[in-house]
């Protein structure tokens, strides 16, 4: 039901009018939709009436139905693009017909005479809804002037063409100038405080229309400004994608340089290392043949002098042996730890890596850490870069002696796990804290003194590990120990 009275209302109207003629016509259809709803309910209760009591239809109801007429055809004229024809209708002929119907058929009852006048004075208040008193003033005024006339008129008019025996003629006619007076008085007092009314409500919609403009205007400057906002908030995005794109090439050259840096820091060491050891193993390799090549030629003197079983020099002979043979494996094991990193992978065994690693750094821990071995594999060989994997062993074995403040224990465990070899440095050192944990394999993380570490071995252990599609892990707990755990592919032995 409100649809069909909405689309009623808003009959005629488009988008191409203005908000106030829209506004004017929307008001139009609603007098017209109020008038005919009022003659209408007024129409079926007289047509109830004259049923019931079946007395004949005058034309004072007659009226009614064409006031009824009037506005639906005008709702019509509204409707198929005539809003001006349409409050013509609305303007002139209900009053028309309201006050003189009857009277052109002689139809006059005494009751007109009373409350036609104020029916008038209702209706005058039309124009000030269907009209504008600025942009429609002639029309407007002329409006106003046409219902004050109607007014005036209607009493004169009844005089002439009523009946001589109605009984309220003489009383208006002895009382005719107060009777008039206050038919002009209501009719101006309304319609001037109703135009009133209309004044400041114009002054009101002038200022609200101002606002509204600068409304809009402060609108269309906020949309621009919300447009420049993100033309602005799109470059600058496109300079933050940039910047990211420049700071992960950034990021990615600065982790290139650590690992090239890292890769440069070991390779000099070695490189030293390497000269280092070949030097040494040239000068300690002389003397040593010199004193293997004596011993032999004092044995061979003894047996010429028959002293080759005393007893009391077999202890020396035993000792010198044992020595020379110490010697000569500590450098070995100096030359396999300095090989060069460029050198071929090959089948090694983890076992003597392990064992030449203890070698080398047995002046480090003796009398003072015990070394437990349990080797519990038969064939530890893994395919690696044999001094890559001496450098590996070198730097879990001295964090472990570097652990341990006083006495303790390492335990060094291999087993096979899968298709994995496995080999665990376990220590009873005062162990690493959480936090200092998860940096531990970070280049140049350190928590040694200055000139006792770099920070670099765990991380290239790692690293190296890694490149041998193998895997390092380390658990920790404080005062009780640390292990590392380090898994490689075994190559069985055939």
């Amino acid at each position: 039901m409100s649809k069909i009275i909405n689309s009623i209302f808003n009959a005629g109207t488009s988008t191409s009018n203005s908000q106030s003629e829209n506004r004017n016509i929307v008001l139009t259809n609603v007098i017209n939709f109020v008038i005919f709803s009022i003659t209408l309910t007024d129409l079926i209760v007289e047509f109830l009436f004259h049923f019931l009591n079946n007395g004949p239809i005058g034309y004072g109801t007659l009226r009614i139905l064409l006031i009824a007429l009037i506005a639906a055809f005008s709702l019509l004229l509204s409707k198929i693009g005539y809003p001006k024809l349409s409050k013509f209708f609305l303007t002139i002929f209900p009053v028309l017909i309201l006050a003189y119907f009857p009277s052109l058929f002689n139809f006059i009852r005494e009751e007109f005479l009373i409350y036609v006048p104020f029916g008038i004075v209702g209706l005058s208040l039309i124009p000030h809804f269907i009209y504008s008193f600025k942009k429609q003033k002639f029309i407007y005024i002329s409006s106003i002037a046409y219902f004050l006339l109607m007014l005036l008129m209607y009493d004169f008019v009844m005089f002439e063409i009523a009946p001589a025996n109605l009984n309220i003629i003489p009383i208006i006619k002895g009382n005719l100038l107060f009777y008039k007076i206050a038919q002009v008085a209501i009719f101006s007092f309304i319609n001037f405080s109703v135009f009133y009314l209309r004044i400041r409500n114009s002054e009101y919609e002038e200022k609200l229309e101002q606002q509204s403009q600068k409304l809009e205007f402060q609108n269309i400057e906020l949309k621009e400004s919300k447009e420049e906002l993100t033309a602005q908030n799109e470059e600058l995005l496109t300079y933050q994608d940039e910047l990211n794109a420049k700071n992960e090439k950034l990021n990615k050259a600065l982790s290139e340089l650590k690992a090239a840096q890292e890769k440069l820091i070991e390779a000099e060491k070695m490189a030293s290392l390497g000269v280092l050891t070949a030097g040494v193993a040239h000068e300690i390799n002389n003397p040593v043949n010199y004193i293997y090549n004596g011993i032999i030629a004092i044995e061979s003197h003894m047996e010429e002098l028959g002293l080759k079983d005393n007893e009391e020099l077999k202890p020396y002979f035993h000792a010198i042996d044992e020595g020379i043979e110490r010697v000569v494996d500590i450098v070995k094991s100096l030359g396999r730890y300095s090989r060069n990193e460029d050198m071929p992978h090959e089948k090694i065994s983890l076992h003597e890596v392990i064992d030449d690693t203890l070698l080398m750094l047995y002046y480090k821990y003796k009398n003072r850490i015990e070394i437990i071995k349990k080797y519990q594999v038969k064939e530890p060989f893994v395919f690696a870069n044999e001094g890559q994997l001496h450098q590996v062993a070198m730097n879990l074995i001295i964090n472990a002696i570097q652990a341990i403040p006083d006495k303790g224990e390492i335990i060094i465990e291999t087993k096979k796990v899968g298709e994995k070899l496995q080999m665990s440095i376990k220590d009873s050192g005062i162990g690493i804290k959480d936090n200092v944990l998860k940096n531990i394999f970070d280049p140049f993380f350190t928590t040694k003194d200055p000139g006792e570490g770099t920070g670099l071995g765990l991380s290239i252990s790692k690293k190296i590990i890694q490149e041998h599609n193998g895997s390092i892990q380390v658990e920790s707990m404080l005062q009780k120990g640390t292990t590392f755990v380090i898994q490689l592919p075994i190559v069985t032995e055939k």
